[in-house]
């Protein structure tokens, strides 16, 4: 009798776990809070930040609902999304460079190269937010390895971007 109750157990609790990994959550990003739906069990296991957020009494945790800073962009958090659910296979200057291109910037233009650089360094800054360790190297390692044209220079802004959202001891500020 006790190996049944143990068996029922067991199934109701892989029930459970099953439907906890197809739970999902709402993200909302940016300025216009444009929404984005999550498998919560995903995003949980690779970001402290929503780890933290919809666990315990927090009121994301009951809303089911996440607020992004208004700073980030819909466009990075759907590159994270897609470097998320693809396994972390994909290249993040590729996910970049496929996004600017539909933004139409040539691939021929210094200019790709200099928004590829910047966008990385939004990258971290997003993984450094989300606490997403994993992600902030993928971006780190993207930034070592991107070439830029000699005559391109990182704009002021990215700069003074990155200093007013990273800590002094952060990757990217070394």
């Amino acid at each position: 009798m006790a190996t049944t109750n143990n068996m029922k157990r067991e199934a109701s609790d892989a029930a459970g776990n099953t439907t906890k990994r197809f739970n999902t959550i709402t993200v909302l990003v940016g300025v216009d809070e444009e929404a984005f739906t999550i498998h919560e069990s995903l995003i949980c296991d690779r970001s402290d930040f929503f780890k933290a957020a919809c666990s315990g009494e927090w009121k994301e945790s009951q809303t089911r609902t996440v607020r992004l800073p208004p700073s980030t962009t819909p466009a990075h958090f759907q590159i994270y999304l897609d470097w998320l659910y693809s396994q972390r296979q994909q290249s993040l200057t590729e996910l970049l460079e496929v996004l600017l291109q539909e933004e139409g910037v040539s691939d021929a233009d210094d200019v790709m190269a200099l928004q590829v650089l910047e966008g990385l360094c939004e990258l971290w800054m997003l993984g450094d937010y989300l606490l997403d360790v994993t992600f902030k190297d993928r971006a780190i390692g993207n930034i070592v390895a991107h070439e830029l044209p000699t005559r391109c220079l990182i704009l002021p802004d990215t700069i003074q971007k990155v200093i007013n959202n990273t800590r002094k001891d952060s990757g990217l500020q070394l």
